[in-house]
Formats: structure tokens, C-alpha cells, sequence
């Protein structure tokens, strides 16, 4: 028989963290919200069990989703990487396909490279699997010794048409190792299939993510004890903390709430569903009808990565989304506050930018009740005016309130924009689904939709009395916050809403 533990489920976002408890034995649910940092989980489930900073967790089952590899990928932040590729092909990853995602900006921004150094290796295969160069070793040894000397611990081998056979990629790799490589990643194991620009890529991914990954999982388990830690994956599968790797885990995130998403969906009996989950950093948008969809060939911040993942749709329009005036018009993100400063009204002097929590609490859609710490409206509305103040001095003559609304009116039309994308341009009619409604600011967005929503109905979640955080918890100076959580009950409540079909 299986032991009854404390099992818990975490969402590690770029602004909060939420944690939701299951007490052994009864089965009471317990929920707690807390500012995201690196040890925002050890916090969460400490603030839930009532225990204090240097005492001992019990033995739990934990299971977590993380945006870890995420933020890394978009801040380009991983570990220092080198490419090892067959000569002739230094500057692949540079030319990529020539496609512009922007077709008609004047001005193109490519996102940097990801490999701090490429060397490029005499090992080539033809298109049939003959050997047609193998490397010399001496020659490839002093090349490796030079870039390791840099600070480089990482590094990706991509061979051309070694995908058939891969033993040209291991004799490279080996080498690498005994030069004292401490990640390399073979770009036939990750990516096993023809088309050296995806394999290539997908082995760069995964040795600049792996080891940022291994180091966080290595902190939270020397801290979690004995606790039992499964992460979520891209493709929606749970895995062994040992087993989370970096090509894996930049959906990680959204991938928890999509299969949520299509859980609840097969529970209330609902053919097709549009899942909307916006958090304080981004929005994630994704169609279920009978089953996840999936993408085997994915480009995120720039990068292609080939590996299952769901087709979640992310838009960098969240809570706390930065809005601003510039080349005279209003825009909201892609930049975020982050939970750190966060937005205006959470009280940090750090924080000067006017974000999308301020809008909707200067607009009263946002209950400062259900906050987890307290939220100061009059910061708020400092910062939307002197917005105001710089629309008005290009010719404008506009309110505060009539600024908030427009920002909000912008960011609901990104949203919209994006529902779109995952249904009417995959020929898939909107009016035929059901809208799911989750994530920390979902709910009032489904409010302003209340009336223009053209789906056939619908819903979202709450938990009564799952979480009731202090009033009077402000945030810390190192992104902490204080709340407090009561669970009264686990039921679970589902509100619908029928919208027109016009």
C-alpha cells in the first residue's frame, strides 16, 4: 500500500510561485502564493506547514513546474557553451534559414548566438552513412583545451549526416569529456533525425539549459531532504529530478496548466476548449479538442528546438507587463517587472514602471483583498499619471482613467490576437469552444470579456477559502513575501457563462 505523505504541487512562474498542499489522511487541500526566486518552493512549503526557515521538511511527494529554462533561454543566461561542428559549418546557427519573422521591420534585431565558441572538427559523413572524414585527435585535443581554458564547461556536437550512425559524434564528445568538459550533449541523441540546422541547435539548447537546471535541482533536493521531486516537461510528462534536462524544460510551465486545462475539460465534458492562463509575466494560450496538440519543431526566443512539446501559444503580456509611451502611441510589454521590483503598487522604491497590475487596480478590476500582501493604489495612480502627463505633451488631451483604459484595450487585444491564432487560423471555429479561464490575472480579463466573448461558454476556477492571504504582508527586500493561507475546504467550484454565438 502506498504511503500517505504530504503531496504537493508547484508552479514556479517568473512572478509568483504557487503551491497547493494535500494534508495526508484527510485530504484537505491548503494553498499559498508566494513572490518567485530561486527558493520560492522551499518558502511555499514551509509557509503551508507552519515550519520556520532552518527546520527539517517531512518526507513529501513534490511535483513542480519551472520557468527556470525559460528565462534563461529569453535573458540568455545558461552556462557558457561551445559548438563543435563539422568544418565548413562555423557559422550555421549564425545564417540559420534566412526566414524573417518580421517581414516588413526596416530594422532587424537577431537574438544573440547562443554558443560562446565554435570549433569546427574534420569529421564529415555522406548523405548515405559513409565515413568521408574522420578527426584527427591531436589537432581537435588543442583546440579544446584552448576554449576550455575560457571558462567553457559545456558543449554540442553536430556532425553532418552523423544522425545514421553516430559514432563519428562520440568519438568527438569523448574527446571533449577527457579535455574536461563537464556537459556534452550529441546532437544524434537529442534530435535523432535528418537536418543539421535542428539537430545542431537542439544539442546547443540543451548543453547551454542542462546544467543551469542540474545546479537548481541540486539546491532544491539537498534542501527537500528525503522529499520524493518529479518535474514537469514540455511535452506534459512528469519526470525524475535526474532526468530533467534543458531541451525538455522551456515549456515546463505552461505545460502543467495545459494538461490541467484538458483534465478539466474531459471532467465537465466539454468537446472542445480554449485554455487561457495569464500570469504576471506572460499569457499562454492553447485549443484541446479530445487531445492535447503537440509540435515536434519549435522556435522559442529565437532558437529552433526539435523535440515534442505541447502547442502552447505564449505572449509576453502578463500582470506585470510594462506600459509605456514611446514613438508617440501606448504600448504594454513585452518587458515584465517581474516580481522583482514588481509592479508600482507593491510598494518597492525600486519599482518606477507603470505595469498592467497598476492599470486594473487604478480601474477597480483588481481586489486587493484577494492579494497576497498589501497594494498601495496611490503609487498606482502616481505613475499613470505622470504617464498621462507625457500622452498629453504629444498633442493628446486625455484622462488618467481614459490612459488605463486604452493600455487595457491594448493588452486585451494581444490576448484576442492570440485565441485567434490557436483556432480561426488552424480553420477552427471559436464560437464551438468553451473558454477556460486560469492563471493569477485570468479573472478579470474574463470579466472585461463578459459581453464580447464569442465562444459558446465559459469557465473558470476558484477554490473557497484555499487561500486568504494577510492584508497587511508586504513584499521583502529580496523578493520575499509574507502571506498566510487558512484552508476551510477542497472543493473545488466551477462558474460558467454562456456568450453569444454572433
Amino acid at each position: 500500500m502506498r504511503e500517505e505523505l504530504w503531496e504537493f504541487w508547484i508552479d514556479r512562474g517568473g512572478t509568483f510561485t504557487d503551491c497547493v498542499g494535500r494534508a495526508p489522511g484527510t485530504g484537505r487541500l491548503r494553498a499559498i502564493k508566494v513572490l518567485s526566486t530561486d527558493d520560492a518552493p522551499l518558502r511555499a512549503i514551509r509557509g503551508l506547514l507552519g515550519l520556520a526557515e532552518h527546520e527539517p521538511l517531512p518526507r513529501c511527494r513534490i511535483r513542480l513546474g519551472t520557468t527556470v529554462a525559460t528565462n534563461a533561454l529569453l535573458e540568455r543566461k545558461g552556462a557558457p557553451t561551445a559548438l563543435l561542428i563539422t568544418r565548413g559549418f562555423a557559422d550555421l546557427l549564425e545564417i540559420g534559414d534566412q526566414a524573417r519573422p518580421e517581414l516588413f521591420a526596416l530594422a532587424i534585431h537577431k537574438p544573440s548566438p547562443l554558443p560562446a565558441a565554435v570549433v569546427e572538427v574534420d569529421a564529415r559523413r555522406a548523405a548515405d552513412g559513409a565515413v568521408i572524414v574522420s578527426f584527427e585527435t591531436g589537432a581537435l585535443e588543442h583546440a579544446l583545451r584552448d576554449i576550455r581554458a575560457q571558462g567553457l564547461r559545456s558543449a554540442a556536437v553536430a556532425v553532418i549526416h552523423d544522425h545514421r550512425d553516430g559514432g563519428l559524434e562520440r568519438e568527438v564528445g569523448a574527446a571533449a569529456r577527457a579535455a574536461g568538459f563537464e556537459e556534452v550533449v550529441l546532437s544524434h541523441e537529442v534530435a535523432p533525425a535528418q537536418g543539421l540546422l535542428a539537430r545542431a541547435e537542439t544539442a546547443v539548447v540543451d548543453a547551454y539549459l542542462t546544467p543551469l537546471l542540474r545546479a537548481y535541482v541540486r539546491g532544491l533536493r539537498e534542501r527537500l531532504g528525503s522529499a520524493e521531486l518529479q518535474l514537469m516537461q514540455s511535452s506534459g510528462d512528469l519526470c525524475a529530478a535526474e532526468r530533467f534536462r534543458g531541451r525538455d524544460a522551456v515549456l515546463s510551465g505552461p505545460a502543467g496548466g495545459a494538461v490541467a486545462c484538458a483534465a478539466i475539460a474531459t471532467r465537465l465534458g466539454l468537446p472542445q476548449v480554449i485554455g487561457f492562463d495569464m500570469g504576471g509575466t506572460s499569457t499562454d494560450v492553447l485549443r484541446w479538442g479530445g487531445e492535447l496538440e503537440r509540435s515536434y519543431e519549435t522556435r522559442v526566443a529565437g532558437v529552433r528546438l526539435r523535440t515534442p512539446m505541447l502547442a502552447v501559444h505564449t505572449i509576453a503580456a502578463g500582470g506585470g507587463s510594462i506600459c509605456r509611451y514611446r514613438d508617440r502611441k501606448l504600448s504594454v510589454g513585452p518587458d515584465s517587472a517581474g516580481a522583482d521590483p514588481g509592479p508600482m503598487c507593491y510598494g518597492r522604491a525600486s519599482a518606477q514602471a507603470l505595469t498592467l497590475t497598476d492599470v486594473d487596480l487604478v480601474l477597480g478590476r483588481l481586489h486587493p483583498a484577494r492579494f497576497p500582501f498589501a497594494l498601495d493604489r496611490e503609487r498606482s495612480f502616481a505613475g499613470l499619471e505622470a504617464l498621462t502627463e507625457a500622452v498629453n505633451a504629444g498633442g493628446a488631451a486625455m484622462s488618467p482613467l481614459q490612459v488605463a483604459e486604452g493600455l487595457r484595450q491594448i493588452a486585451d487585444e494581444r490576448m484576442a490576437a492570440a485565441i485567434r491564432d490557436v483556432t480561426v487560423r488552424r480553420g477552427h471555429d471559436v464560437r464551438e469552444h468553451a473558454l477556460v479561464v486560469f492563471g493569477g490575472a485570468g479573472g478579470s480579463t474574463r470579466a472585461r470579456w463578459r459581453g464580447r466573448c464569442r465562444s459558446a461558454r465559459s469557465c473558470s476556477t476558484r477554490s473557497r477559502g484555499c487561500c486568504r492571504p494577510s492584508a497587511s504582508a508586504r513584499p521583502g527586500p529580496a523578493g520575499t513575501a509574507r502571506p498566510t493561507s487558512a484552508g476551510s475546504s477542497s472543493r473545488i467550484h466551477w462558474t460558467f457563462r454562456t456568450c453569444s454565438k454572433g
